[in-house]
């Protein structure tokens, strides 16, 4: 049950942008993590540019400032696979939305199975209901 944040700072996307990000970005997650594409999310949303700032500075408004990407999931994945995916989600970002005045960040986020859940119940429980 994957989730990728997507943050645009400055410059909103475009409904078509969007799209764009929550297709390919998907197609991503099932092709290098595995999930069942039902269980796959992706949110973007936009922040000012002025709630930003770098190294203390505030940044300036000129077009797309920033792109940030949080990819959560639920640990185990490899090490290949991650870099895979961060590599793949830059390429993607970039590809839609442009090259960004800060620079591109994707971060994943891998949570214990015993701490994720939904539903009322943790991936952990889920897994082991299955395997009865």
């Amino acid at each position: 049950m994957p989730h990728v944040f997507v943050t645009v700072i400055g410059n909103a996307p475009t409904q078509e942008q969007k799209s764009a990000l929550f297709s390919k970005i998907s197609n991503l997650l099932v092709t290098v993590l595995g999930p069942a594409r039902k269980l796959t999310l992706v949110s973007v949303r936009t922040e000012p540019a002025e709630n930003w700032s770098v190294g203390g500075d505030e940044a300036e408004d000129a077009g797309l400032v920033g792109v940030e990407a949080v990819i959560r999931t639920v640990a185990g994945s490899s090490v290949e696979n991650r870099a895979r995916m961060i590599g793949e989600t830059t390429t993607v970002l970039r590809e839609v939305l442009g090259t960004p005045i800060l620079p591109l960040f994707v971060v994943m986020e891998e949570i214990a199975p015993e701490s994720w859940g939904y539903d009322g119940n943790t991936i952990a429980q889920i897994r082991a209901d299955k395997n009865k």
